[in-house]
């Protein structure tokens, strides 16, 4: 499951903010944010420009069948 809200701060700039939900059948459920900025610092036209992405949040590994036996 995962949510997200993007806000457009100004032409060049840009925000997503989310949340996702990993569940799994034999560990605890777990809610992992996510955060990202979208930096638009060139722009020739309404299709072609520099888009630079700065994203951050967490993450969960589960282990493997090897790990665990």
């Amino acid at each position: 499951f995962y949510g997200v809200v993007e806000s457009e701060l100004a032409s060049w700039l840009s925000s997503e903010i989310g949340i996702r939900r990993e569940v799994h059948s034999r560990f605890a459920p777990a809610w992992l944010p996510q955060a990202a900025i979208l930096v638009t610092p060139w722009r020739w036209d309404d299709e072609r420009a520099v888009k630079l992405r700065f994203s951050a949040g967490r993450a969960i590994r589960y282990p493997a069948l090897r790990e665990l036996y």
